[in-house]
């Protein structure tokens, strides 16, 4: 698995972008948390104000009904917004000057061999990976390499697979975006979300 620095540094292509995204997500969460605490203070006044003992039972169910609404609203703006920063560094990913994709790749494959002799087969959506990449890459690792392009492809919108006999390591961009998600997300949240203690689940 590719170790957390690249993780990171997918994320850090994103940072600009990302963080107009956080921008507007604090804007949207700030007006869910004020619109419902209005809803609960005006419920709450309602059942002080109701003397009768059943209309303010049901007056309780409905509030504690409307908090758990309202916590479900916050925990689907915390999905969006985790989303669309993570499709943002995707997107990054792909629309970066092609010789800083192509360097990125080549640092990528010096990360990931593991014999030097492995069979290089692309994702189907990757546009930059070829033999030319590669002997790059033979040139540039710290091992003595001789990494090959296979003619197959593997699913994904970029990155490769490295085959070494039954040995066969993934390196796409939806593998490093899963991984790096599940390392930053807890992170991500409560830098997001600094007012509650809970992570996406």
């Amino acid at each position: 698995m590719i170790a957390t620095p690249v993780s990171t540094k997918i994320l850090a292509e994103a940072d600009e972008q990302a963080q107009q995204i956080l921008d507007e997500a604090e804007k949207q969460v700030q007006q869910i948390q004020d619109q419902g605490q209005k809803d609960l203070d005006a419920l709450d006044k309602q059942i002080q104000a109701d003397s009768d003992q059943d209309a303010q039972q049901e007056q309780h169910r409905i509030l504690a009904a409307a908090r758990q609404a309202i916590t479900a609203e916050l925990l689907q703006a915390k999905h969006q917004v985790l989303d669309e920063v993570f499709t943002t560094a995707k997107r990054t990913l792909t629309d970066m000057p092609p010789d800083e994709y192509r360097q990125f790749l080549v640092d990528l494959l010096k990360q990931a061999v593991s014999t030097g002799n492995e069979t290089v087969v692309a994702a189907e959506g990757e546009k930059h990976l070829d033999q030319q990449l590669l002997d790059q890459a033979n040139k540039q690792s710290d091992k003595t390499a001789s990494l090959q392009l296979s003619q197959d492809k593997i699913p994904g919108s970029g990155g490769f697979l490295l085959a070494a006999g039954k040995i066969n390591t993934k390196v796409t961009w939806e593998v490093l975006l899963t991984q790096a998600r599940r390392e930053l997300e807890p992170e991500l949240a409560k830098m997001l979300f600094p007012a509650s203690s809970e992570a996406p689940e």
